[in-house]
């Protein structure tokens, strides 16, 4: 096989690789951020609900 049919097949390879490797990390920062928020509105939402409820004596 010529040397330029090689080249091109792995540069191609290397740039997909590369491609899915940063598309990778871009998805699993995406669902970090997303988990993070979701964490973030529960423990919000929590500490809402124990003040509340410290209030109202419903928490003793």
């Amino acid at each position: 096989m010529p040397i330029i049919v090689w080249w091109l097949i792995s540069g191609g390879l290397v740039s997909a690789g590369a491609w899915l490797l940063t598309g990778a990390v871009r998805n699993t920062a995406e669902a970090t951020d997303e988990l993070g928020g979701a964490l973030l509105k529960v423990a919000i939402a929590g500490g809402v609900i124990f003040v509340v409820g410290k209030k109202l004596g419903w928490i003793k």
